[in-house]
């Protein structure tokens, strides 16, 4: 029989009917080499790109199963077929096949149990993730992270191009440096002549040279070591003879005085002398202003009569008939105190001066620096106490160094930098939160409203931060007073500033009080208009200050007789102190007591204790002479006080029995303003919906 009918009919003795079936559905081309009992799986080959057919479920002698689908590749169950377990031979009745749901069984009997040798185990994996396209997403949800940050981005952006920040100074301007190139280059120079030289020197001749030299420096002495040699050398030079020859002359008395004077070692021992002078008259007063003399607090006899004991006046021939101008206490040396000399009236021409005094020489001052124009302002610094800002009579500013015993300018502004040539009335040293942070600058208000900023770098260069503009209608604050001209042209178009006080908690912030008796708030964030505007006085404010203990609460005085005290979001004041009908020149806290405060109006000292009294201050002290008296300022301690009048002279005043200190003070002040209050019930609840500490 030939080979292809014995595998057809192989074929058909095992898989009967089924094959036909298969064949017609799905076109199969089998072929079965040798006989079924010695057929090997490898040798198994069907060749069809799909087999489309039932499932078909081979069983080997240990049971197992294969199967194949539909939608699997034909030679994929081959190549698993061909894995499985060896069989060397396979009976017929082992091979059944699943036929439209019916199975073909044999008996368990006829049945070739085989066991597996191997057993194949496939395992699938993830492989790992990789993009071919990632288009960033342009939106965001509103309320996440990222939604609010793109708010907060827009917001800037419309601020910086539409809204109020397109006023701001800034640029973005690109440049290109230059890049010096160097390169080397030779030059000619003249040859150096050496020669050597030989010379014979004895013991007589050294003998001899040190006698001389010893002769010559007993004639230098004139009594103490650190002094100025009495002999004068002179240096001859003989160019024939190549020879130098040192001739020694002796001074005339009246050359060695004058060079003894201008030593510093002579100044510094004549300063030093002049104190020990000084501490045998002022001895008991400088002990009182040290705090050595103080009330004992626990004696039976305590009373509080805010007394003002005069200790001393610095004054001298130098500054008799000028007026003071401005005071300050060095911060870091609080035995030093600057104060500047100017004019009182317009009409005068005086030259300006600048004296730094020390309590332990009261008589005489330990700095002089004479100027052309007459001083409006003083003030050190925080940062460097030897420098010290100056502002004069035409506009100018300066840096003063008075570490040095002559006059020496750190920097100055000129005609060129500083666009205003009016009276300079207050400068204070800030630090600004901009691009210059860490670098002190300089603050100023002026005669024309300008408010002006000073950075400091070869000279002092001003930037204009804002001028402040006459008020239009009614403005909130106290009653106005009616004019009885109906129409009132100003002689300039802006008021004066007169005083500049800055916020003690929030750097942006700044007030201004002008001549008008308003008080400008103003930002620096804002150069062209100010923040509010209200009345605190019927004529010029004359100062301006925060409390020491409450940020919230500050006070006025100005030339409407008149000290007030307000709180930050109320237009009306809180308190109004009266003592005389004179205009109050200057007003202060105390530094070390929260409801002391003290001001100065004609030639008399007043002492308020808003805990106490309210109607009437608590003392009064009159000045030994009828000056006026312009300026008042605490020390570092606050048992002292410095008042300056219209003379030149600045008094210090010793403060006696007065009230002890509380231990909370800010909670003391406050009591002492809601018992003021009493009988003003609508300002009292508004008080209280500020907050904190006036719940």
């Amino acid at each position: 029989m030939p080979v292809n009918e014995k595998r057809a009919n192989a074929i058909n003795l095992i898989f009967g009917d089924s094959l036909t079936e298969l064949r017609s559905s799905s076109d199969l081309s089998v072929s079965i080499f040798d006989s079924i009992s010695s057929m090997d799986i490898s040798d198994l080959q069907i060749d069809k790109r799909e087999f489309r057919g039932p499932s078909v479920h081979l069983l080997y002698g240990t049971g197992a199963l294969f199967s194949t689908k539909r939608s699997l590749d034909l030679s994929l169950q081959i190549e698993t077929i061909k894995k499985a377990a060896s069989v060397q031979s396979v009976p017929s009745q082992e091979y059944f096949f699943e036929r439209r749901g019916e199975w073909r069984r044999y008996p368990e009997a006829q049945r070739v149990k085989y066991r597996s040798t191997d057993v194949v185990v496939i395992t699938a994996r993830e492989t790992p993730t990789f993009f071919l396209l990632d288009i960033p997403n342009y939106t965001a949800w509103v309320g996440t992270k990222e939604g609010l940050q793109i708010e907060a981005d827009n917001q800037h952006h419309s601020y910086m191009t539409a809204g109020k920040g397109r006023f701001t100074k800034y640029a973005s301007i690109q440049t290109q440096t230059f890049n010096a190139s160097f390169k080397d280059k030779w030059a000619l120079n003249w040859h150096v002549k050496t020669e050597s030289k030989s010379t014979f020197v004895n013991d007589w001749v050294m003998f001899d040279d040190k006698k001389e030299f010893e002769e010559i420096n007993k004639e230098q002495e004139i009594g103490f070591k650190d002094s100025l040699p009495a002999v004068k050398s002179e240096v001859k030079m003989d160019k024939s003879e190549n020879k130098m020859e040192i001739v020694n002359k002796q001074m005339a008395p009246e050359e060695q005085f004058a060079k003894i004077v201008q030593s510093k070692a002579f100044l510094d021992a004549c300063a030093k002398m002049e104190r020990l002078l000084a501490s045998n008259v002022y001895c008991e007063q400088q002990k009182m202003f040290r705090g050595l003399m103080q009330q004992d607090p626990l004696r039976m006899d305590v009373e509080f009569k805010y007394t003002a004991k005069i200790l001393w006046s610095f004054t001298s021939d130098y500054v008799n008939g000028r007026t003071v101008s401005g005071v300050c206490w060095n911060p870091i040396n609080t035995d030093l105190i600057a104060v500047g000399y100017g004019k009182y009236f317009y009409h005068e021409h005086i030259n300006g001066l600048v004296c730094c005094w020390n309590i332990k020489n009261p008589t005489q001052p330990e700095r002089k620096f004479n100027f052309k124009s007459p001083v409006t302002a003083v003030n050190f610094s925080k940062d460097r106490p030897n420098l010290l800002g100056c502002g004069f009579d035409d506009g100018i500013v300066i840096i003063l160094d008075i570490s040095s015993t002559t006059k020496t300018i750190i920097a100055q502004s000129n005609s060129e930098s500083s666009p205003s040539y009016q009276p300079v009335w207050t400068l204070i040293w800030f630090h600004s939160e901009d691009y210059q942070k860490g670098q002190e600058q300089i603050m100023t208000c002026c005669e024309d409203g300008r408010i002006c900023r000073y950075t400091r770098e070869i000279m002092l260069n001003c930037f204009t931060m804002m001028r402040v503009s006459r008020r239009e209608g009614k403005v909130k604050g106290i009653d106005q007073t009616r004019k009885c001209r109906a129409h009132d042209i100003p002689v300039s178009r802006n008021p004066a500033a007169l005083i500049l006080t800055r916020h003690p908690t929030d750097p942006n912030i700044y007030y201004v009080g002008t001549d008008e008796g308003c008080i400008h708030k103003c930002s620096i964030n804002y150069l062209h208009h100010h923040i509010d505007i209200f009345q605190a006085h019927a004529g010029p404010v004359y100062s301006m200050e925060f409390s020491p203990f409450c940020s919230k609460l500050f006070l006025t005085c100005g030339a409407d007789w008149c000290v007030r005290i307000w709180c930050e979001g109320i237009e009306e004041p809180l308190l109004t102190l009266k003592a005389t009908m004179e205009a109050v020149q200057d007003a202060r806290w105390s530094p070390i007591n929260s409801t002391v405060l003290a001001s100065v109006s004609g030639n008399q000292l007043h002492f308020w204790d808003i805990r106490r009294k309210l109607l009437v201050p608590a003392s009064t002290t009159v000045t030994s002479c009828e000056n006026i008296n312009i300026l008042l300022a605490f020390t570092v301690s606050g048992l002292n006080v410095v008042v300056g009048d219209n003379s030149g002279a600045v008094h210090m005043y010793g403060l006696e029995d007065m009230p002890f200190p509380p231990f909370y003070q800010e909670s003391m002040l406050v009591r002492a303003i809601k018992r003021a209050l009493t009988t003003r019930p609508n300002l009292l609840k508004a008080l209280k919906k500020i907050g904190k500490p006036f719940l």
